[in-house]
């Protein structure tokens, strides 16, 4: 079962943005998600389309104003964001 789901995993398709992986953080946080991601510079600008960066940048706090509570839930989908997209990405 492990290594059918390494597998899985090994197979998913590359590809050219963050929107697949952006899909997989909650609706609620995708915004300051965005946000911590570019203000980190975590990824690129590049990776993102006009909407999600116009999301991040216009609706997301920037990361030194968020509530502890709430980094505690953004800091996670954000290293996972980039590590989805860094794996999934063509170099």
């Amino acid at each position: 079962m492990k290594y059918a789901l390494l597998l899985s995993a090994l197979a998913l398709p590359a590809c050219e943005s963050a929107r697949d992986c952006l899909e997989n953080v909650p609706p609620d946080l995708r915004a300051d998600t965005v946000r911590y991601v570019l203000d980190k510079s975590l990824l690129a600008r590049s990776y993102f389309t006009q909407d999600e960066v116009a999301l991040g940048l216009g609706a997301g706090t920037p990361p030194e104003r968020l509530a502890p509570e709430r980094e505690a839930l953004v800091v996670p989908r954000a290293i996972g964001l980039t590590e989805c997209v860094r794996d999934r990405t063509r170099p």
